[in-house]
């Protein structure tokens, strides 16, 4: 599972979607560039890969969160009743629950013996540390792109490469005269509709 919580639509000074929001749309061939939105792909890939192993270990549903332009595990979604509590704190808003630095032992305990409840607390918080992904971000990918991660947070921006081209959106009209952005002056322009069937596509076959 994975939740956004940046999501956001640009609107008019009327309140209405602003059919502008998107105000930069480019594809590109240049090396460089598709070079380091492939590494940011291969780290997400890398991330959703060791999200789903920890879920398997766990018997559970990791829940992943973005934030700006970070990507990292907030709890996870697991089925059970009042036991889970002795382990894990309590579910949030998402079904997500993070586990408890010390297990929660109750009183009046007379199938479980209260080292048993501690040695399998230690072998959770054994798979968590050891295999619960680190949080990504994209912000070194952006600013190898010449762009400023500043502004991705303030207007938005996504990218990804299809074949040997890499596909650019931003939600604002950046100086093509600065240092760092001649290969988006030289870039061709796409429509925002080519860029979102594109992506929805690739998002649909991952």
């Amino acid at each position: 599972m994975h939740v956004d919580l940046n999501s956001w639509t640009l609107t008019s000074a009327c309140g209405a979607p602003d059919k502008t929001a998107y105000r930069t749309c480019r594809v590109t061939s240049d090396s460089g560039i598709v070079q380091a939105i492939r590494e940011w792909e291969a780290k997400v890939a890398g991330f959703e890969n060791a999200k789903q192993r920890l879920g398997h270990l766990l018997r559970g549903t990791p829940v992943s969160f973005t934030w700006l332009q970070g990507r990292f595990i907030g709890g996870i979604q697991l089925v059970g009743g009042v036991e889970l509590d002795r382990h894990w704190r309590r579910a949030d808003r998402y079904g997500a629950r993070t586990l408890r630095l010390r297990a929660r032992i109750p009183t009046n305990l007379r199938l479980l013996t209260p080292s048993t409840i501690q040695d399998k607390h230690e072998r959770l918080l054994d798979i968590w540390q050891q295999h619960c992904p680190a949080r990504i971000d994209a912000d070194p990918t952006w600013q190898a792109l010449g762009i400023g991660p500043g502004s991705i947070s303030l207007w938005g921006g996504d990218f990804f490469v299809q074949g040997e081209r890499a596909y650019v959106r931003l939600g604002f009209e950046p100086q093509l005269d600065q240092p760092g952005l001649e290969w988006l002056a030289d870039a061709d322009p796409v429509a925002p509709e080519e860029f979102a069937d594109l992506h929805n596509q690739r998002s649909a076959a991952a």
